[in-house]
């Protein structure tokens, strides 16, 4: 049986602190709109900047089942840097739409999975000419009122390429840890790998997120900074995101 719902203030404050958590847990899948600005930077001087519009529709169908529906709508500008002659592009890049599903296996551990397809929508010089599927698998244990982890899986494979674009096929790990603090404030450290079958390489990074809810507006908002942590990875990034949850 679910725990009884509070009432009044302890409610709201219990869904602003839900809506915090969702920021870095995918299997809480609340409906909601957002804006997302990425920034990559290798040691090149390469640079990318992506701007994504998203929406997904969530929806409970018992009392310890939801599914959602996503769509991530990225506009891109690329700068080759010192490889390129300092050539830039811009424009839209490729959509992704996405269903998934999340069930709660009691008040305080979750699972859920997702599949994701990415499409070629993009100018040539801005997409990854592929149809790309990404299959996810995370779970969710939130072992105190102020820690949760959220570990998840996504393998990705490309099922068609145009242009002669090469093929895409690897796993990503994902290791996150949430910390809930005062005044709907968050940190995140989280450890990632990356497993590329196609060029055998193996690469692994860090990355530190700080998350804010706000009560008036509603608004989540999300800072955070990924360093390379082997030779092998050359990109760092930095991603600023605003999130309403309705």
């Amino acid at each position: 049986m679910c725990a009884a719902q509070p009432a009044g203030d302890d409610a709201e404050e219990q869904r602003l602190v839900e809506d915090l958590k969702a920021q870095e847990d995918p299997t809480i899948l609340k409906s909601r709109a957002w804006i997302e600005a990425e920034w990559n930077n290798d040691r090149h001087d390469a640079s990318l900047l992506e701007v994504t519009l998203g929406g997904r529709k969530g929806w409970r169908i018992s009392d310890r089942q939801d599914w959602a529906l996503q769509i991530e709508v990225p506009y891109r500008r690329t700068d080759a840097g010192d490889f390129g002659g300092n050539a830039v592009k811009h424009g839209l890049a490729d959509i992704k739409v996405a269903v998934g599903t999340a069930r709660h296996l009691s008040d305080t551990v979750r699972i859920g999975g997702a599949l994701e397809l990415r499409m070629p929508t993009g100018e040539a010089e801005l997409s990854g000419n592929v149809w790309r599927l990404q299959e996810l698998v995370a779970v969710a244990w939130d072992a105190t009122p102020w820690l949760s982890f959220s570990p998840k899986a996504e393998y990705n494979q490309t099922i068609a390429r145009q242009h002669g674009a090469a093929s895409q096929h690897f796993l990503e790990l994902f290791f996150p840890a949430t910390f809930l603090l005062p005044d709907r404030w968050s940190v995140t450290p989280r450890y990632e790998t990356k497993l590329d079958f196609e060029n055998d390489v193996v690469t692994h990074s860090g990355k530190l997120s700080v998350g804010k809810q706000l009560r008036h507006p509603e608004l989540g908002l999300g800072l955070s900074l990924k360093v390379p942590l082997d030779r092998q990875s050359t990109e760092y990034q930095m991603i600023f995101s605003v999130t309403n949850y309705f």
